[in-house]
């Protein structure tokens, strides 16, 4: 059972914690998927706590996530330079966490399925030589 806040709303950090045990002992995905997917989700808890000043304990699932989700994906890009890879694959963690989210705790279904409706960004095809 997810620890909740005060007003009832789901705290996020929970959510985090169990996605990764989730993914651990229940998809048996490798250390280094683990890491990269932890990369991406810091990464976007730390621009979280940039945009709200909030400590990222705090944080309540939000419902305009994909809102939120959608101005990392722009200062991904943007600010940090990545390339069109590395927001897609950014952008699949977060969707991979928003599906266990929903399936965890079905009142967060509706802001999780506006994340993953988001599309990923086509990139150019290399022509071989």
């Amino acid at each position: 059972m997810q620890r909740k806040r005060k007003d009832d709303r789901a705290l996020l950090a929970p959510l985090v914690k169990d996605y990764f045990d989730w993914s651990l002992t229940e998809r048996r995905l490798s250390p280094c998927t683990i890491r990269s997917y932890r990369d991406a989700i810091v990464l976007f808890l730390r621009h979280l706590a940039d945009l709200t000043k909030e400590r990222v304990e705090e944080f309540v699932f939000p419902e305009d996530l994909a809102n939120k989700v959608l101005v990392f994906l722009r200062h991904l890009e943007d600010d940090r330079g990545v390339s069109i890879d590395t927001r897609n694959h950014r952008l699949s963690v977060i969707k991979s966490f928003c599906r266990f989210v929903a399936y965890r705790d079905p009142l967060l279904a509706v802001a999780c399925r506006r994340v993953t409706a988001i599309p990923a960004k086509k990139t150019e095809k290399k022509l071989l030589d």
